[in-house]
């Protein structure tokens, strides 16, 4: 794409009108976004699969790293018509994380959310206890719901396989197929888990899953691996 808008640029130059000149430049640059993303995603996951992505476990304040990134979202929130919540349960306040690698998974979790939900809808980021898994000591879930067409029940769990985006992406929105794989190598580095499912009131939910991890066991064990 970017090469043939560059190429139908050099031809026309000369002679576009200047509104017209405009929608190739902003062409190649949305082109160019796309195969930086996709460059990225592929070094990540290659990084992440071999063990090698970095990690900076630390305890972190919730809202500190989330509120930039809800900041982030708040002008295509309105560009797109969309309301975005947070949710927070008043007991959680510091978990032991990589802010920057799970603030990586928050704004894939968004984004997918953004991409699917209709005009006037609502994005929902919540934060919580997780009290119904069936595991061992403390459990953190953050979670974001869309209200867009869903996931069908066979694709649930291979929406986080690598590129694999789900059926309902007819229009192919953007994406590369590979935020959801990295998601959950991030989530497997923290000892924790993700999986999306079908909203009983219509549209999917992203859920990460992260436990309760010992500070002076993370700076040995994470940190660098």
């Amino acid at each position: 794409m970017p090469f043939s808008a560059i190429r139908i640029l050099a031809k026309k130059y000369a002679t576009a009108a200047p509104e017209k000149l405009l929608q190739y430049f902003q062409r190649i640059h949305s082109a160019g976004d796309r195969l930086l993303g996709m460059i990225n995603d592929l070094l990540d996951l290659a990084k992440a699969e071999a063990g090698k992505l970095q990690y900076d476990m630390r305890e972190v304040g919730i809202d500190t790293m989330i509120l930039p990134i809800l900041n982030e979202y708040e002008a295509l929130a309105e560009q797109k018509g969309l309301q975005l919540a947070y949710r927070k349960a008043d007991e959680l306040d510091q978990w032991v994380m990589d802010p920057e690698r799970i603030g990586q998974v928050v704004r894939n979790f968004l984004s997918n959310a953004f991409k699917f939900s209709p005009q006037g809808g609502q994005v929902v980021l919540r934060v919580a206890p997780a009290v119904d898994l069936q595991e061992q000591g403390d459990w953190l879930e953050l979670s974001v719901r869309d209200q867009g067409p869903g996931i069908p029940e066979a694709e649930l769990e291979q929406v986080f396989e690598k590129f694999v985006q789900s059926s309902t992406n007819k229009k192919g929105n953007g994406g590369t197929g590979l935020g959801l794989a990295i998601c959950r190598e991030i989530a497997h580095a923290h000892g924790g888990k993700v999986k999306a499912q079908n909203h009983r009131d219509g549209g999917a939910k992203f859920f990460l899953y992260l436990p309760m991890l010992d500070q002076k066991a993370t700076d040995s064990t994470l940190t660098g691996t």
